[in-house]
């Protein structure tokens, strides 16, 4: 097994304990202090961010910087439509850091393995362009819509 192998199994491990004691601790046992979250959500985001550099290697800058322009784009749609009510700057900052996070990491994600296969090169940044559209509009009505959809279905 080579090294990039190891390195990706470790992140993947990483990541999964992340994911797996948040789900835990958020939806099954609520009352836990605030380091114990703090301690997951660091391993959480340090295995995401070395599975992203094992996939990305020399491209992780550019990936890093489409990140960030995607948060701030994400954040400037949400003010525009918010407008300047009382409140709407949580708003915007409640919604639209982690929608712009959210639709640019699964936009990295699905470019990575849809449009690397795509032989075709014509009308590549078109559809690129609108698939991104469509993720950044499905996050982003997720996000306001959504709610609480956890209690929703499973108290109501």
């Amino acid at each position: 097994m080579s090294n990039k192998n190891k390195y990706l199994i470790i992140c993947s491990v990483l990541f999964l304990i992340g994911v797996l004691f948040e789900i835990y601790f958020e939806f099954f046992y609520p009352p836990v202090g605030y380091i114990i979250k703090i301690a997951f959500r660091l391993i959480l985001s340090l295995g995401t961010f070395l599975l992203f550099y094992q996939v990305s290697k020399s491209k992780i800058l550019r990936g890093l910087i489409f990140i960030l322009f995607s948060v701030f784009f994400c954040v400037s749609l949400w003010t525009i439509c918010e407008g300047s009510s009382w409140g709407s700057e949580f708003v915007v900052i409640g919604a639209g850091v982690p929608s712009g996070l959210i639709s640019g990491v699964l936009f990295l994600i699905s470019n990575y393995y849809y449009f690397k296969l795509d032989e075709k090169k014509e009308y590549k940044v078109l559809k690129q362009s609108i698939f991104y559209f469509l993720i950044l509009l499905t996050v982003s009505v997720l996000f306001r819509y959504g709610g609480d959809w956890y209690y929703g279905v499973f108290q109501s």
